[in-house]
């Protein structure tokens, strides 16, 4: 329930303006603000100190025009993601442009009425409102649109890796899939009722690698998803095959992509159990660490002889990092250790339960 509720989220995600609530996205725009600040002092004639004099003043004002617009468009965020892009821009500019006459509005009441006259030497009423509007147009223009171009780069962007992924995520190596099909057709013969509870795990896995690449799981059903492929696995490899899980202290509502444990428990049964005489033993340690989830999965390793049969390309490691990147914007960490031993995976990334996206 929790994956189709970030899926229609996500969905729904057709604004092109950033998310005005985050403070990064309020620091940016104030910093832009501050610029605008120093370009307008720079453009008058500076006589000694004065101009200088004038700069915590304007500054001010334009904060204030900057955190008033950041603050409206925050409060109707919710409202205008559902528009088209050109609503979405006529609306915003329309906001904009409001926020700056009623700010100007009052900083000239404000000036005039607290005897500040020298703030504003021979500028007008209307020539005050008009000068003030005619720059916040000129800047609200020139920022939608950049804030236009960034949004169709990230989604461009995203679409390209999201098809890559895609095709990765849809990989189930061929090898899992007949012995997984011979698995069953001895259980058949042998224990009917076993092999229709196989038969339902191995559908589960196969929907969930067809899922696709921008829906998200929650880790409570990515951890069942992987309990039922070690189990398919068990049945197979019998006593060669020991596995320990570690799973308590976890927020099972955490948001990840579909499928990103399965991989790298079948890289530790192919490479560290199958080719061991007498099989081996696989931990995995999830675990909750502050505002992260820590994810650790550890194999035995056979003998040097025995390993050389199989050499990983570490294909499945570059795809669960790259999707966790993708999803988690670079906040992910995958890295691995290995001893004479052996073989250890740690996944870092970030607890999240709600994508907020504008």
């Amino acid at each position: 329930m929790e994956s189709q509720k970030a899926k229609r989220k996500q969905e729904q995600d057709t604004c092109f303006l950033p998310n005005f609530c985050g403070l990064g996205v309020v620091f940016s725009i104030m910093l832009i603000g501050e610029l605008l600040a120093i370009l307008v002092v720079l453009s008058r004639p500076i006589h000694g100190l004065n101009g200088w004099h004038n700069l915590g003043m304007i500054s001010v004002f334009i904060q204030w025009v900057t955190l008033c617009s950041a603050t409206v468009l925050c409060l109707a965020r919710g409202w205008i993601k559902h528009h088209a892009n050109w609503v979405v821009a006529c609306i915003a500019f329309a906001l904009l442009l409001s926020i700056t006459a009623i700010m100007s509005e009052v900083a000239f009441w404000l000036v005039h009425h607290m005897h500040f006259q020298t703030l504003l030497p021979h500028t007008t009423h209307q020539g005050f409102l008009l000068r003030n509007v005619g720059i916040g147009s000129i800047v609200c223009a020139l920022i939608l649109r950049y804030f236009y171009i960034q949004d169709q780069w990230k989604r461009q962007t995203k679409a390209e890796m999201e098809s890559r992924i895609q095709a990765l995520q849809s990989r189930i190596r061929p090898h899992f899939l007949f012995n997984s099909m011979n698995t069953i057709a001895n259980l058949t013969r042998s224990n009917p009722k076993l092999a229709e509870e196989v038969i339902e795990d191995f559908a589960d896995l196969f929907r969930a690698s067809l899922a696709k690449a921008n829906t998200l799981t929650t880790l409570g059903e990515e951890i069942f998803i992987s309990r039922q492929y070690l189990n398919i696995e068990a049945l197979r490899l019998g006593e060669r095959l020991k596995t320990t899980w570690a799973d308590n202290n976890v927020h099972n509502d955490a948001l990840l992509p579909p499928l990103i444990f399965q991989p790298l428990l079948e890289n530790a049964i192919y490479h560290g159990i199958e080719p061991s005489e007498h099989g081996g033993s696989v931990w995995v340690e999830i675990d909750s660490v502050g505002d992260e989830i820590q994810a650790k999965i550890t194999n035995t390793l056979p003998t040097e002889g025995q390993s050389a049969l199989r050499k990983g390309n570490q294909i499945a490691l570059e795809n669960t990092k790259q999707r966790m990147l993708v999803v988690f914007e670079g906040k992910a960490k995958l890295s691995y250790k290995e001893t004479e031993h052996t073989y250890q995976i740690l996944l870092t990334f970030p607890y999240v339960n709600d994508f907020s996206l504008c």
